[in-house]
C-alpha cells in the first residue's frame, strides 16, 4: 500500500461553485497575515469579534459594508480594494510599492482623456496618474481646481496647457 504524504491535502473532486464572500475572505486573510496581524489584534483595531472576523475569512458569513470599511481602515486598504470582484483574489505584498502594467486601475474615461492610477492604493500621501489625451481630448470646457499639485511629461505629440489666463503649448 502506497505511504501517504500527511503534508499533501486531500484532492477535491467536487467542484465548489463560485462564491465571491469566499474570495473577499481568502484577500483579507492574506492581507492580514502580511501585515503580520493575528485575529485577536484586527478584532482589537476594528471593534469586531474574532469569531465574527474568522467566519469573514472563512467565506461563512459576508460582511456589512461597516465590516468592510472597518476592516480596510484597520489593514491599510480602501474598501474598493477588498470587495474588487476584478482582483486576482490574491493579496502580493510588492502590492504595498508598485503597481504592474496590468493591475492599474482606470479612473476616468471620458472626452478623449484616460487616466489610470500608478500609485498603490494603500499610499495616502500622494496619487500618481498616468493620464493618455487623444487628439482632441480635453478635461472639458469648465476650469476645474483641486487641491494638491501636479507634475506632466508630454511624451509624444503636443499638448496646451491652461493655467488661468495663459495658454502653454507642450512638446515632447
Amino acid at each position: 500500500m502506497p505511504e501517504s504524504n500527511p503534508h499533501e491535502r486531500p484532492q477535491n473532486t467536487v467542484k465548489q461553485p463560485f462564491d465571491p464572500a469566499n474570495g473577499l475572505g481568502v484577500r483579507l486573510k492574506e492581507l492580514r497575515r502580511a501585515r503580520g496581524m493575528t485575529l485577536a489584534q484586527l478584532a482589537a483595531k476594528t471593534g469586531l469579534s474574532v469569531g465574527s472576523l474568522s467566519q469573514v475569512e472563512r467565506g461563512r458569513v459576508s460582511p456589512t459594508i461597516r465590516t468592510i470599511y472597518s476592516v480596510a481602515t484597520a489593514l491599510g486598504v480602501s474598501p474598493a480594494w477588498i470587495i474588487d470582484p476584478e482582483s486576482t483574489g490574491r493579496y502580493a505584498p510588492d502590492e504595498d510599492y508598485i503597481v504592474r502594467a496590468g493591475r492599474r486601475r482606470e479612473v476616468i474615461n471620458s472626452n478623449g482623456v484616460v487616466k489610470h492610477l500608478a500609485t498603490p492604493e494603500m499610499q495616502k500621501r500622494y496619487r500618481g496618474f498616468i493620464v493618455t489625451i487623444r487628439p482632441g481630448g480635453s478635461s472639458g470646457d469648465e476650469p476645474y481646481t483641486h487641491s494638491g499639485e501636479e507634475i506632466g511629461i508630454v511624451l509624444d505629440g503636443s499638448l496646451v496647457l491652461e493655467i488661468g489666463q495663459r495658454a502653454y503649448r507642450l512638446y515632447k
